[in-house]
């Protein structure tokens, strides 16, 4: 439903929400709820055990290890792919851990933030799940209260709501029912109320136009949904590092392969010490030091109520010493 309420009177916007100063009816709700949904904005649905398990693999060194114990395997040197796979083993572990510890904390935080509104239905004001809000809808609004859902106001008592996390604005704006000129923007919208902002000052009352994804906020939570992750500084010291190693290794190797063939050696036998050497020079205590240094840091993380997801992520974090802000704290990327 794309319409310029800003630029209407509240009476006509009831009128063409086909709602009432009394509210929605029982008889409305079902209807509307089929025809809109609910109140949500999708997030990210937790990993499954698998994903956390498979993405530990996800990453240069750890393939250079698996491809070394594998070699020294079939060299029948056991005693070398078994200490190989004990770290790349510790490792996994390690990483499986922390980060199924962290989705955990995060998904718990989740549960425990229930938004509650005020409406009105039927003539009288109920208290409800936010996520039961639909089209239609009269909601009040006191000092204090998070706006859930978009919607024009149809009543307002010095009315004042801080729209900072929309708008990036840090001082508070006055409200009022009267219609606003067509084609204005958001930040100059002021008979209109935003999911997201907060009422900092007076109370008042607001028909839902717009719940959900289709909701300002979630819009542009749909525009940032599609978002890549990216590599962490780590991730990329880590790939140049193996990528660097890997060449100077198997040119080495090439070398000494082709040095023992020349000098007239067994060429199987030139070929198990190439291969030796490969294997002796990766480091294979590397991965799970690396793999410990981040887990520590990521508890440490915590403890200063930092709750890091990726264990990789805990670097990235930690390193930072300065963070570029507007005066509304908004971290804005361009």
């Amino acid at each position: 439903m794309n319409q310029q309420w800003h630029s209407m009177p509240f009476g006509e916007v009831l009128r063409v929400l086909k709602s009432r100063n009394e509210g929605l009816f029982d008889q409305d709700i079902e209807t509307r709820y089929k025809e809109y949904g609910l109140n949500i904005i999708p997030e990210k649905e937790r990993k499954p055990l698998l994903v956390i398990f498979v993405s530990q693999f996800n990453n240069v060194l750890m393939y250079i290890l698996l491809g070394a114990a594998v070699i020294s395997f079939f060299l029948k040197d056991f005693i070398e792919a078994a200490v190989i796979m004990v770290a790349a083993i510790l490792n996994i572990i390690v990483g499986f851990v922390q980060e199924y510890k962290a989705e955990n904390a995060l998904y718990a935080l989740r549960s425990v933030l229930k938004s509650t509104c005020r409406v009105r239905r039927g003539g009288v004001y109920k208290e409800i799940d936010a996520k039961e809000l639909t089209v239609g809808d009269i909601v009040a609004l006191r000092l204090g209260d998070r706006i859930p859902a978009d919607g024009r106001i149809i009543r307002a008592d010095d009315l004042e709501i801080n729209e900072s996390s929309l708008t990036g604005e840090s001082m508070p704006v006055a409200k009022s029912i009267e219609p606003v000129e067509l084609g204005k923007t958001v930040p100059d919208r002021t008979n209109m109320a935003y999911k997201s902002a907060v009422v900092s000052r007076g109370n008042g009352e607001f028909v839902v136009t717009a719940i959900g994804l289709e909701t300002e906020i979630g819009k542009i939570a749909k525009q940032i949904s599609g978002h890549m992750d990216e590599s962490t500084p780590l991730q990329k010291v880590l790939a140049r590092f193996s990528k660097g190693m890997g060449i100077l290794v198997l040119v080495l190797a090439l070398l000494i392969f082709a040095f023992g063939v020349i000098t007239g050696r067994e060429i199987f036998d030139m070929f198990q010490v190439a291969v030796a050497l490969a294997v002796a020079a990766i480091p294979e205590g590397l991965v799970i030091a690396v793999t410990a240094v981040l887990a520590i840091g990521m508890q440490r993380l915590l403890h200063y109520h930092g709750l890091v997801r990726n264990l990789l992520a805990a670097e990235t974090l930690g390193s930072t010493t300065v963070i570029c802000v507007d005066k509304t704290g908004t971290i804005t990327e361009g």
